[in-house]
């Protein structure tokens, strides 16, 4: 996936002429770095969030374990 940035270069003065930018495609990069800690209390909060619906009966056990499945897969 990427995402398009206009890039302007020339000297300083010139960035207001269309004829000085352009525009680009540039990749997405995620620099933030997540704690296994940050990891753990993300995956707790899904999974309690999870087992509210299934002690409310929104969902079934068998949804609920699906989806428990799931959350644990990626993390």
């Amino acid at each position: 996936m990427s995402i398009w940035r206009m890039v302007k270069y020339g000297r300083e003065g010139e960035f207001d002429s269309p004829a000085h930018t352009e525009w680009r495609s540039a990749p997405i990069i995620e620099t933030t770095q997540e704690t296994s800690e940050t990891r753990v209390d993300r995956m707790k909060s899904e999974l309690l969030g999870l087992k509210e619906l299934l002690d409310e009966n929104i969902i079934t056990q068998e949804e609920f374990d699906q989806k428990k499945k799931e959350i644990l897969s990626r993390y």
